[in-house]
């Protein structure tokens, strides 16, 4: 269970790290009314997918790694809410496509230790 312990915590940290960005980009003057409710749910988004991840935390600890994967899985949809919101607005699509990848991948990678840890405990 340590490298998909360490695996979730670091997808912990850097969500919330891109949570503080949104955070920073929502008190910055932003003129545009668009990106500030994109920016507004990306906000929610973030903070729902931190919720997620510690529930995979705990799953986890109780190697109830069919939660595990549910909590990684909806976290990820919920960063991939964000990147649909921006990808709607024709004004800015990729303000923060690299960092909800980024966020997608480190997740994608803590399944996959999960998963190797649930087809080891059969």
């Amino acid at each position: 269970m340590g490298l998909a312990s360490i695996s979730i915590w670091q997808t912990i940290a850097a969500a919330i790290n891109r949570s503080s960005q949104i955070t920073n980009l929502l008190n910055t003057t932003i003129d545009d009314p668009n990106i500030q409710q994109c920016l507004s749910d990306c906000s929610q988004s973030y903070i729902d997918a931190i919720d997620q991840l510690i529930d995979s935390v705990a799953s986890l600890d109780n190697k109830s790694y069919s939660d595990v994967n549910k909590a990684l899985s909806s976290a990820m949809g919920d960063v991939l809410l964000c990147q649909e919101v921006f990808s709607d607005d024709a004004t800015n699509p990729f303000l923060l496509r690299d960092s909800n990848n980024k966020f997608t991948q480190l997740c994608s990678n803590a399944l996959s230790i999960t998963n190797q840890l649930a087809g080891s405990a059969t």
